[in-house]
């Protein structure tokens, strides 16, 4: 369990420093990206957001550390009990390209992440690369 946790609290930050320089250097408002995920809860208010606030910016990092979590469990789930660096690579890269397709493919609009309300799609995916790296280092980490 603790490596679980583990695991995710790197997923989190690295996927969170990303989409925070990301939306600094887009918008020149670090939290801008991260109020747009908060339109799952207040609608497209949240889209138009920049600066930092705790009914936009905390409820939105929360929406995205809870959904970060849940793909670093399924990372860990793929990675196995004591995963080699390859398994470990395949299970981030898998559980990374699955965020996406889900994320972007399968829910509605409204459940989708948000960030792509604020970001360039090139950013959109240095943050799913982001997310990646986070749950390969993650489920590195948690062998040790």
């Amino acid at each position: 369990m603790l490596g679980l946790i583990r695991s995710a609290a790197v997923a989190v930050g690295t996927t969170s420093a990303a989409i925070l320089a990301l939306s600094h250097r887009e918008t020149a408002h670090p939290f801008a990206a991260f109020n747009a995920v908060s339109q799952m809860i207040w609608g497209e208010e949240a889209v138009t957001q920049d600066g930092f606030s705790l009914r936009h910016t905390v409820v939105g990092a929360a929406c995205m550390a809870g959904a970060l979590s849940g793909w670093a469990t399924i990372a860990t789930v793929l990675a196995g009990r004591r995963p080699s660096v390859t398994r470990a690579i395949a299970s981030g890269a898998a559980a990374a390209g699955l965020a996406y397709v889900i994320d972007y493919h399968v829910v509605p609009p409204r459940l989708r992440p948000g960030i792509e309300r604020r970001l360039s799609p090139r950013a959109v995916k240095l943050t799913f690369g982001a997310l990646a790296a986070g749950l390969v280092a993650g489920q590195l980490l948690r062998t040790r």
